[in-house]
């Protein structure tokens, strides 16, 4: 009789053992699945950081280029400047900045927002100072050149309008006096407001800049 009781008392802990193992492989999967999450999250967080630290040491390096061009530079389409002069290289070094800014946000390495609080301002003032220049360009090379200067404009336009929606962009037009080249214009209408302030909010909720 006790034999026969073991016997029993062995066969329920097999049964429970048996239906427990796929609720066991389900959680232990699941669990690996949030490690591994967790491990892809915190790489790419590190990933961002580097990638931006980097970033912002080589914006901060350029500043001399592009406090020339902004403040100095004057583009006159029947004499340009030569491409192996000292202001032509000037002029590379500083759209090839905006260039690298462009392609981290392009290729998802740097969150848009995280260089836009650092750069969004000379953006906008740099489309408006190499307009001509970059028009230049891209007739003399046959191609859209600088185009990530006028992307990344668009991006720090859309950032000003959500968050510095009073502030003024200026910027020293071919060498003279300061000029208001950007400020953020606020429908009129009470239903075009309220179409600005739902764009906005599903611009900040996505970081869609």
């Amino acid at each position: 009789m006790f034999a026969v009781s073991t016997q029993c008392q062995c066969l329920d802990a097999l049964r429970f053992t048996q239906d427990i193992l796929p609720f066991v492989a389900v959680l232990t999967g699941l669990l690996t699945a949030f490690a591994g999450v967790h491990q892809l999250r915190a790489i790419a967080k590190a990933n961002y950081l580097q990638a931006f630290e980097s970033f912002a040491q080589r914006w901060e390096e350029s500043k001399d280029d592009r406090w020339h061009v902004l403040e100095s530079f004057t583009f006159d389409p029947s004499n340009p400047p030569s491409s192996d002069s000292d202001e032509s290289q000037v002029l590379r070094r500083v759209v090839n900045s905006v260039n690298i800014a462009g392609l981290l946000v392009e290729q998802k390495l740097v969150p848009v927002q995280a260089i836009l609080t650092l750069c969004y301002p000379d953006f906008i003032r740099l489309e408006k100072v190499l307009d001509g220049y970059l028009k230049y360009r891209s007739k003399q090379l046959g191609i859209n050149y600088g185009q990530r200067i006028r992307r990344m404009s668009e991006r720090a336009k859309r950032y000003h309008d959500i968050k510095h929606p009073n502030e003024i962009i200026r910027v020293r037009i071919n060498g003279g006096s300061y000029r208001q080249i950007y400020r953020t214009n606020s429908p009129s209408s009470f239903f075009g407001r309220v179409r600005s302030n739902i764009a906005n909010t599903f611009v900040k909720l996505f970081g869609l800049y």
